[in-house]
């Protein structure tokens, strides 16, 4: 599957323009832009905001046919990984599961508890 997220594998065949400035290239880098961004907003907000980025996920994958999803040669960049398989099995989102799962549960506990 390669060291590349798939999202970065598909960014030029399916994506959008980043929600970020384009010169940030690193994870580190993005992940610092959406922090100081979101730093005020509460956690309703950062809520609403995650599940409409996946709403527009969802439509852009339903947009496709079946056969394009489930072709893990069709977008190249995917590195034979079919979208659709990567979607449902989850590896689409491994990176916010291996990066963010403790943080976003630390989190969640100090919004609960206040």
């Amino acid at each position: 599957m390669g060291s590349r997220s798939p999202q970065d594998r598909i960014k030029n065949q399916f994506a959008p323009s980043p929600p970020y400035p384009e010169p940030l290239q690193t994870d580190d880098a993005i992940n610092a832009w959406f922090h100081a961004r979101d730093l005020n907003c509460t956690a309703g907000d950062v809520t609403r905001a995650f599940s409409a980025s996946l709403a527009r996920l969802g439509e852009r994958a339903s947009s496709l046919p079946e056969t394009d999803l489930a072709d893990p040669n069709r977008f190249s960049s995917l590195e034979g990984d079919a979208l659709g398989a990567l979607i449902a099995g989850r590896g689409f989102f491994g990176h916010l599961h291996e990066e963010h799962d403790l943080d976003i549960e630390a989190w969640l506990m100090k919004v609960h508890r206040a």
